[in-house]
């Protein structure tokens, strides 16, 4: 039993019109490509501060399992984004 690879054709036909282009798929219905692109960006430094924030004090994988703790995990990531915005923003200032 060998490995078999298929491309159909219409997935093909879709890549052909993106010619490379970077394409994101969302739910929000605004329509501004500057816009979009903008909270795509936004979204992508909170995920690194979040991961940044993590990784710098080793609390990476943290496993919860009770709600109060989900809720204070995020409000120390949410602190944490708020922080890495707030120096960010200072040194550019």
């Amino acid at each position: 039993m060998g490995l078999e690879l298929t491309c159909p054709e219409e997935e093909g036909a879709k890549s052909d019109l993106s010619k490379g282009a970077y394409l994101l798929r969302t739910n929000c219905t605004e329509t501004d490509p500057a816009k979009l692109w903008r909270w795509y960006m936004q979204l992508t430094q909170a995920e690194t501060a979040f991961l940044t924030a993590k990784s710098d004090i080793g609390l990476r994988p943290v496993y919860h399992r009770k709600t109060d703790r989900v809720e204070a995990h995020l409000l120390v990531c949410f602190l944490s984004l708020a922080l890495w915005r707030s120096l960010e923003m200072w040194m550019l200032g």
